[in-house]
């Protein structure tokens, strides 16, 4: 780092973590110092309690914009669920996320994250999620982050968004698949609508799932046409989570479509999995960190909710309970196969906004995943192959290994789901 570089810690007030649930998410807001000319912030640690490792799983770091100078002051750390909470709808703007297994984020030479001066925010939002699936009692926790910044400032300015499929948005995995693939797409019209000025340059990415994730990926459609993987997890772990530093920037241009795939294996559960923040529940998301800066929050899509009975057979009248019929529902091959469908074939419900939550774009009825991304996979499997081959020099003994494994993997593509 430079020899200019100062530091500053933001610690959380004290949270003694509930013991009698698995899940608590604690918002905590900072106030940032008054400095007398812009900085810019060049690498961020997470700072987690020696002993509480196993129980800090995530957290996000939201700017808050102004106008929120009493309400912080007399709430500088609550449950994220508590009622108060509205008075802080402005805090909405992503700025770092960190999740178990992770390390610091050091930004790229020509980019940096501005505090200090004008414009710059007052108050962030530390929003922790404690995992506490043991319920133990009395477990004392102070998290924070530390800042690494610098005068010099660089050519462009950092900024974070959320794709993938909407978690608010209910979506469910049946029970007792092994390879079951969820889709969430933001679509061309939104991101024209997002990326107007220009270009983005993608130069991390954080994905996110919970339990019974196994694999994701973040790629990258063109015109309908599969232009590659920005980061691809074979082997997600719900335990090992990081920032995936990209070798070099990923360039995405306005009209561009990003894809997040996870793929979920619940052969150990009996009952549907539906989507939400609880860690047994799901999610499928991707964190992008790029430059230069856009007002941008979140785009991503979910399958229309109101089509799932009729993919799935069933009827849900507007007394029934929807959790209730789809956990009590008989899980055969065929519906199994149908829940698959319904994220590739069923419309998608678009989320579409900048940092306060207002949409780009009115209402309209996006599309599912390109068309093309069946294809995508054998395309990677065959890239993989001449990696592979190129490494091993193409050795008898090798070669013969790899024509079985390529065998093997090609006999799972063509059998799509296993059920």
């Amino acid at each position: 780092m430079p020899d200019n570089t100062q530091s500053m810690d933001f610690l959380a007030d004290e949270v003694l973590v509930p013991g009698d649930r698995d899940t608590t998410y604690w918002c905590s807001h900072i106030e940032l110092p008054v400095l007398q000319e812009r900085q810019h912030v060049i690498r961020i640690d997470p700072i987690i309690q020696k002993g509480n490792e196993g129980v800090v799983h995530h957290f996000l770091l939201r700017e808050c914009q102004s106008g929120l100078h009493d309400v912080i002051k007399n709430n500088m750390s609550l449950d994220c669920e508590n009622e108060i909470m509205f008075e802080f709808s402005n805090c909405k703007k992503l700025v770092y996320g960190w999740a178990i297994g992770g390390g610091p984020l050091e930004f790229p030479d020509h980019v940096g994250y501005s505090i200090g001066g004008p414009g710059s925010p007052r108050y962030l939002q530390l929003e922790v999620h404690y995992d506490n699936p043991q319920l133990i009692e009395g477990i004392r926790d102070v998290a924070g982050i530390r800042f690494y910044y610098t005068p010099d400032i660089r050519p462009f300015e950092a900024d974070m968004m959320e794709v993938g499929i909407t978690t608010f948005s209910p979506w469910i995995i049946p029970p007792g698949v092994t390879d079951f693939k969820a889709y969430g797409v933001c679509d061309s019209i939104c991101s024209d609508a997002m990326f107007a000025d220009g270009d983005i340059k993608i130069f991390s990415v954080l994905l996110h799932a919970h339990l019974v994730g196994t694999a994701i990926r973040l790629s990258h459609y063109r015109d309908g046409k599969f232009i590659g993987d920005i980061v691809r997890d074979n082997l997600y772990d719900f335990n090992l989570q990081e920032q995936r530093i990209l070798k070099e920037d990923w360039i995405v241009k306005p009209g561009d479509e990003l894809l997040v795939e996870c793929t979920y294996n619940t052969a150990t559960r009996d009952r549907a999995t539906f989507s939400g923040l609880s860690t047994k529940d799901e999610m499928c998301v991707a964190f992008l960190l790029y430059y230069p800066r856009v007002n941008a929050l979140e785009c991503g899509s979910a399958p229309d909710p109101m089509t799932l009975a009729e993919f799935l057979n069933v009827d849900i009248s507007p007394a029934d309970s929807f959790h209730e019929v789809i956990y009590g529902l008989d899980w055969t091959k065929e519906r199994k196969m149908a829940s698959a469908d319904w994220y590739k074939k069923s419309n998608h419900m678009m989320t579409c906004t900048n940092s306060s939550e207002y949409p780009f774009i009115g209402e309209y009825i996006p599309h599912g995943p390109p068309s093309s991304m069946e294809m995508e996979s054998l395309g990677y499997l065959v890239e993989e192959l001449n990696n592979q081959v190129d490494e091993t020099k193409c050795s008898s003994s090798a070669v013969q290994q790899l024509a079985t494994w390529f065998t093997v993997t090609l006999s799972m593509i063509i059998t799509v789901y296993v059920f």
